[in-house]
């Protein structure tokens, strides 16, 4: 399955708690929030849809809404960091619990409870052409 993934958003992945400005029409901008992601996929695993389950206020309520990643980008104007977006990615893959066999034990991004610690070091090395080494 990460494969698929990996192909369908184009190594692009706002990580939960990752905030952002987004105006919608003449409404005055507001701030969303990623709460979680909501992937739909076929019987085999592959990836149909991608999308953010993100949180805004609305006349001093939380609305939860779900918005693709194209406007994501655009709201933050493609403002892609790509050696801060990976520090900020490790630093949460560092909350995983990992058990004795390097395995995670709990899913994380799109990888699966049980998936193997360096799968996801090698995930961050290819997907942001840097080394683990250089994350803190």
């Amino acid at each position: 399955m990460q494969i698929h993934f990996k192909q369908h958003i184009s190594h692009r992945i706002y990580p939960i708690g990752f905030k952002f400005e987004h105006k919608q029409g003449m409404r005055e901008p507001c701030e969303y929030t990623v709460a979680g992601y909501h992937i739909t996929h076929d019987e085999t695993g592959r990836v149909l849809k991608f999308e953010y389950n993100v949180i805004h206020a609305f006349y001093a309520q939380d609305i939860s809404d779900i918005i693709c990643q194209t406007t994501i980008d655009r709201a933050t104007n493609n403002g892609w960091k790509t050696k801060e977006h990976a520090q900020t990615l490790w630093n949460d893959f560092g909350n995983t619990p990992i058990n004795n066999d390097d395995e995670t034990e709990e899913d994380w991004l799109h990888f699966e409870a049980g998936c193997d610690r360096f799968a996801i070091w090698h995930w961050f090395e290819e997907t942001f052409d840097i080394s683990v080494a250089e994350l803190t």
